[in-house]
């Protein structure tokens, strides 16, 4: 893990673009200065609250994600990042290094609904013995869940990567 933070913090420094996703969240974050710790584990489809700017831009507020992390950012540097996102329970879902090309975000978008619901399906033994459950949780990514949310995210980081050049 030392050789990808040192890596991270030398694209840091370079301006290199990241989009970190979940653990890439957590190395981001760590790599600038911020706080990862161990929380109660998210798993499942929850409501992801934004700013609508940046990545998460043309997306409607609150919108459905992909969570599987039992750690998360508590904390990040005070003079360089925003909080982009937030949720019930981590309460840094995504945040950008103000001008740099960095965001971090701690849920999925590249884990499309039935992925996600597959991932739930294989785990649900351990995921309910820990309190969660895995039907509903199903249920509620069947009804709201819109891949549509998910795609534009990694589409507003590839046009802010475009224009970059």
């Amino acid at each position: 893990m030392n050789e990808v933070i040192s890596f991270v913090k030398y694209a840091v420094n370079q301006s290199i673009p990241i989009l970190g996703i979940c653990l890439g969240h957590q190395i981001l974050a760590y790599a600038i200065g911020g706080k990862v710790s161990r929380q109660k584990p998210e798993i499942g489809f929850h409501n992801i609250y934004h700013n609508g700017t940046d990545l998460l831009k043309g997306i409607p507020n609150p919108f459905l994600a992909f969570e599987y992390h039992f750690d998360e950012v508590v904390e990040l540097p005070k003079n360089n990042t925003s909080i982009i996102a937030t949720g019930e329970w981590s309460k840094i879902q995504a945040f950008r290094v103000e001008d740099k090309p960095l965001w971090g975000v701690q849920f999925h978008p590249e884990i499309n609904c039935n992925r996600g619901i597959n991932i739930l399906s294989e785990k649900k033994i351990v995921i309910e013995d820990i309190g969660l459950n895995v039907d509903e949780m199903i249920d509620l990514a069947k009804k709201k869940y819109s891949e549509e949310h998910s795609s534009m995210i990694l589409k507003n980081y590839l046009d802010f990567i475009k224009g970059c050049r």
